[in-house]
């Protein structure tokens, strides 16, 4: 109980309350995020709705996808078929939800911390509790058990989530390998 304290605590020094007002999904908004991903060879960026897969060290080398599912190879358009554009489009679109279900997750992760961190600070009240009333440790146990059962539940919940977000990313990672195999514009180095 003493460790979990502790590291509640740090939470709520490392992670002010006044950012928890900040805690919106913006995905749906601006879809700017800058790198999304950093590989050992590439890096991936979204920059106003546009995914772009960059060789890193090579700034000139880069793999862009439009939100009109446009494909552009180092700035040149890339003439697509009606199945390349849908692999083009099936992978762009799986990336977005891919990255909006990562930043959904991470928020509800933040908002975890927030709950552990609000409990922690019930746990030190309960501390001068006992220190100025009748009430012992056994009592303060049982007031802190069921909102940290619930955290945890809700941990679990959000395991399980991050379990389908690697799933999901395995499916990209099939569409990607099908895109680059179909269309030989995409060059070699851009791999995930």
């Amino acid at each position: 109980m003493r460790v979990t304290l502790v590291a509640l605590i740090t939470v709520l020094l490392l992670f002010p309350t006044s950012y928890g007002a900040d805690l919106k999904c913006r995905t749906h908004v601006d879809r700017s995020f800058g790198t999304v991903w950093s590989g050992d060879h590439i890096d991936i960026d979204l920059d106003d709705g546009t995914l772009i897969l960059k060789r890193q060290g090579r700034s000139r080398d880069r793999v862009e996808i439009t939100k009109e599912y446009e494909l552009f190879v180092n700035e040149e358009q890339v003439e697509l078929n009606d199945d390349q554009r849908e692999l083009v489009k099936e992978f762009y679109d799986g990336s977005m939800a891919l990255i909006d279900s990562a930043a959904e997750i991470g928020i509800d992760g933040a908002k975890i911390g927030l709950s552990g961190a609000a409990l922690g600070l019930k746990a030190i009240g309960g501390v001068f509790k006992m220190i100025f009333t009748e009430y012992d440790s056994e009592e303060l146990e049982e007031d802190l058990e069921d909102q940290a059962e619930e955290i945890e539940e809700r941990a679990e919940e959000l395991e399980e989530r991050a379990e389908e977000l690697e799933d999901m990313a395995e499916d990209i990672a099939d569409v990607f390998y099908d895109m680059r195999r179909e269309i030989p514009e995409i060059p070699r180095w851009c791999k995930i």
